[in-house]
C-alpha cells in the first residue's frame, strides 16, 4: 500500500462518509498543516464522520505518505488521511472541500 490508510476492515454497516482510524494519540488539527493548533487528540482508534477532504501538508508515517487531509465536524479539525484506516489516499466517496 504506497499511500494513505492503513487496510479495510470487515463488513460493518456505516453511514457514508464514516471510517475507522487507526494509530494512538492522532492530532485533529484545525487546518490541514502540520504547524495548525491541535484541536483534539484520539486516544486509539476511533469512528469518524468525514465531509470532505482536501490536500495539504505531507505526512509520513509507518512507511505511508499523504498529503490529503479529512475535516471531522465532530472533532472541528482536519485529520490526516494517513490515519483513516482505508487503502485510498483519497477516500471514496468524500467530496473535496
Amino acid at each position: 500500500m504506497p499511500d494513505g490508510g492503513g487496510g479495510g476492515g470487515g463488513g460493518d454497516t456505516v453511514e457514508p462518509g464514516t471510517f475507522m482510524t487507526w494509530g494512538t494519540d492522532v492530532n485533529v488539527r484545525a487546518e490541514p498543516s502540520l504547524d495548525a493548533a491541535v484541536v483534539a487528540v484520539l486516544p486509539g482508534p476511533t469512528w469518524v464522520t468525514v465531509s470532505c477532504q482536501t490536500r495539504g501538508d505531507t505526512v509520513s508515517t509507518a512507511d505511508h505518505v499523504n498529503d490529503a487531509w479529512a475535516y471531522v465536524p465532530a472533532l472541528g479539525g482536519y485529520l490526516s488521511n494517513i490515519f483513516i484506516d482505508d487503502p485510498a489516499a483519497w477516500l471514496p466517496g468524500v467530496d473535496e472541500c
